[in-house]
C-alpha cells in the first residue's frame, strides 16, 4: 500500500486533485463534470495500483492488503453516516488486478462525451467570432479629408 500512495506523489496526483476539486467547485451544477471527474478520480487509483503491481510483482499482496484496510476502515466507521458511493468499488478495483481487464466507456457514454465535445466546441467557435468582429475598431481617416 506504500508503494500505491509513493506512486500518487510521484505522479503529482495532489495537484491534479487541488484542481480537480476547484472545477467540482465551480461547476458543481454541472453533471458531466462530475462524471467525468468520477472517471479521472478511478483511473488515477487504477494507475498507481499498476504502478504497485509492477514494483511488488505480485498481485495477490496488494489485493490482502486492500482488503485489510477495507476490514480496518470498517471497524473504525461504524457509528459513521452512509453516504451514497460507487458500489462495490473495492471489488470492481480487485476484479481489475486480478483480470487485467481495463473498463472502457460504453457506446453510450463515447456518444454524449463526441456531442459535449462538438457541442463546446462550436459555442467556442462562435463566442471567439464574435468578440473578434467587436474589438475590431473602424479605420478612420488620418488627415481628415475623405477621398473621393
Amino acid at each position: 500500500m506504500l508503494l500505491h500512495e509513493l506512486a500518487h506523489i510521484r505522479r503529482k496526483d495532489f495537484v491534479i486533485n487541488m484542481l480537480q476539486n476547484i472545477c467540482e467547485i465551480i461547476f458543481f451544477f454541472n453533471p458531466a463534470v462530475q462524471w467525468l471527474s468520477g472517471i479521472i478520480k478511478e483511473e488515477r487509483e487504477n494507475c498507481c495500483d499498476d504502478i504497485a503491481i509492477n514494483e511488488v510483482k505480485n498481485k495477490k499482496q496488494l489485493i490482502n492488503a486492500l482488503i485489510t484496510f477495507q476490514e480496518f476502515d470498517n471497524a473504525s466507521a461504524q457509528y459513521a453516516v452512509g453516504f451514497a458511493g460507487k458500489k462495490m468499488h473495492l471489488l470492481n478495483r480487485i476484479k481489475r488486478i486480478i483480470t487485467n481487464n481495463n473498463q472502457t466507456l460504453n457506446n453510450m457514454e463515447r456518444t454524449l462525451l463526441a456531442t459535449g465535445i462538438v457541442i463546446t466546441s462550436i459555442a467556442t467557435i462562435a463566442f471567439r467570432q464574435t468578440q473578434t468582429e467587436i474589438a475590431a475598431p473602424q479605420q478612420k481617416s488620418t488627415n481628415g479629408c475623405s477621398n473621393k
